[in-house]
């Protein structure tokens, strides 16, 4: 009888951070046919390769979608497909949000919040509130708390707008001295 070692994560991110090193994470990057960036702030080495493995799935999804499978899972139902395009603009939607600061004007950032939930309903003016009352790093760090939990696609959230509103309202705040 032997014993083996089983090593429970309980999620993929910690899984890719406990087993992989930097130099192998930037490789796997690379066989997903993506550049790691290491100017984005928010978004270190680990997060870049979680995102090319969910705009690989995606993919994947896409092209299994396109070949006739019909896809559902054991319940029965229908998972809606994504267009890879608009995962390489929230990609660059979510680089320019990362590498913005508290100089940036409010309108960009409000134009940029407003092009990554473009396809959710918002009231007229709410992303120019939200960037009016929230800095680029509150908001970077909601939306990489999203692509954690859920990945670049936000698969099991109904309104990814909505949520992030829910999200940056009623963050935990920083302890006071």
């Amino acid at each position: 009888m032997s014993i083996t070692a089983t090593n429970t994560y309980s999620n993929r991110e910690e899984e890719v951070r406990s087993t992989l090193s930097k130099e192998q994470a930037i490789l796997r990057i690379k066989s997903f046919g993506g550049k790691f960036n290491p100017n984005f702030a928010d978004f270190d080495v680990y997060d870049q390769l979680l995102v090319c493995e969910s705009v690989s799935e995606t993919d994947k999804y896409i092209k299994e979608k396109e070949n006739g499978s019909n896809y559902e899972n054991v319940i029965g139902t229908y998972k809606r497909g994504v267009d890879s395009s608009l995962n390489e603009n929230k990609l660059e939607v979510i680089g320019g949000l990362s590498v913005s600061t508290y100089k940036t004007p409010i309108f960009i950032l409000a134009n940029l919040l407003e092009s990554l939930f473009k396809d959710y309903n918002s009231r007229p003016g709410h992303w120019f509130y939200i960037a009016r009352s929230y800095s680029p790093r509150t908001i970077n760090r909601v939306i990489a708390h999203m692509i954690k939990e859920y990945g670049i696609n936000w698969r099991g959230i109904e309104n990814p707008a909505a949520y992030f509103t829910f999200l940056i309202k009623y963050r935990k705040k920083r302890k006071r001295r």
